[in-house]
């Protein structure tokens, strides 16, 4: 194509004074519509030559200014480099991305990619697929991928010695020079399900203060509210709670409070709610020494209910917890309870019924001896196991 053009350049004065010294159209000169067809005039031997002159003269010359030869409609290209070289200038840094200083001048950008795929802005050396050192904002919402656990947090401290460094999350302010406008709230939500599914647990963790040493301190539930409701069987109800494992010569305590529902779908219905905390020490051998339970904040409809709490022994020495038991003065037909449990120690909270799991050890009987309600609110048992 590029041949072609200049070729035709070449042909320029050739088809002038065919303008100037149209040759009169003839039959043969006609197509069927009756439009002329392109006539060349014939010209002297020495004026042919010398348009072909100019011709080849003007198609060397680009041939050396851009490296490229073109032959019809079949062209091939091969750029000639340095032609773009001499229009463009600028200096860079290996693995940083160019940016456009100007129409004509590239230099570097302050993105990073490192040839193994990871990319820094504001690093030269980024250690993950996307590193950014510096402030960020995000003006919609934020989604991390579904299809895997995922953590947000502040990380390690790289620096030697070092404790860690807090991690702040806060609602929205109000407007600068607002008047008497509130703050916006902070909103911590566990992940929708679908049905009777229900949503994911809310847990908030932290981990107690281990023994001197360099070894990490384990994290534990402190916090925990129940996503759902968790069925508590029929007439005569019971759930358990969870269990605290406890470390041998340690104490842990924990609350857990609660709101019963039951009905029958008809004209029986019966709610209650309430709380109950443990108290329970592990000696050294990992026997429990001291174990207190406590029933408190009680309120029910209709005296129907009847709620107490017994002790859940675990499969070892010191797994101790709480169970929720009821009695109904009808049969129900839905029989749940709700839940959140305060764990005030460092022990890990276990046997978590979200949802129900049936332990083979089971949960204690409730007998007077080890169970408190309304009218018997304090346990206090002193033995080893």
């Amino acid at each position: 194509m590029c041949l072609e053009l200049l070729l035709g350049a070449g042909e320029k004065n050739t088809n002038d004074l065919q303008d100037k010294f149209p040759k009169k159209p003839t039959k043969e000169n006609q197509n069927e519509e009756g439009s002329i067809r392109k006539v060349h005039l014939s010209q002297p031997a020495h004026s042919q030559e010398k348009h072909m002159k100019t011709r080849l003269t003007l198609l060397i010359a680009f041939i050396v200014a851009t490296g490229v030869v073109a032959f019809g409609q079949n062209s091939k290209s091969t750029p000639n480099p340095d032609a773009f070289a001499s229009a463009v200038t600028g200096t860079g840094t290996t693995n940083h991305i160019a940016k456009w200083m100007s129409t004509s001048a590239i230099e570097n950008s302050g993105i990073v990619e490192n040839g193994a795929g990871n990319v820094g802005i504001g690093t030269s050396t980024p250690a993950a697929k996307l590193d950014v050192k510096g402030t960020g904002a995000f003006r919609d919402t934020l989604t991390l991928d579904g299809s895997a656990a995922a953590t947000v947090g502040s990380g390690i401290n790289p620096n030697s010695g070092q404790a860690g460094n807090p991690l702040t999350v806060t609602g929205g302010g109000a407007a600068s020079g607002a008047t008497d406008t509130a703050g916006g709230d902070l909103i911590l939500a566990a992940g929708d399900g679908n049905g009777a599914g229900g949503s994911g647990a809310v847990r908030i963790q932290a981990a107690a203060a281990g023994s001197s040493g360099t070894s990490p301190d384990t994290v534990v539930d402190r916090f925990f509210i129940a996503p759902k409701s968790v069925s508590m069987g029929g007439q005569s109800g019971s759930a358990d709670m969870f269990l605290l494992n406890l470390a041998d010569g340690d104490a842990a305590g924990a609350t857990v409070r609660f709101t019963i529902n039951a009905n029958d779908g008809g004209s029986n219905f019966a709610a209650a709610t309430g709380s109950c905390t443990i108290v329970v020490g592990v000696n050294p051998a990992g026997n429990v020494e001291l174990l207190g339970l406590f029933f408190g904040n009680y309120a029910e409809t209709f005296n129907k209910v009847n709620a107490n709490c017994s002790i859940v022994l675990g499969g070892s020495f010191n797994q101790v917890g709480i169970a929720v038991n009821d009695s109904l003065g009808f049969t129900p037909t839905t029989h749940n309870i709700y839940f959140e449990i305060d764990n005030v120690s460092g022990s890990a909270l276990s046997n978590l019924p979200v949802p129900l799991i049936a332990t083979p050890e089971g949960h204690a009987q409730p007998d007077p001896s080890q169970r408190v309600d309304a009218q018997h609110p304090t346990l206090t048992i002193q033995r080893s196991r």
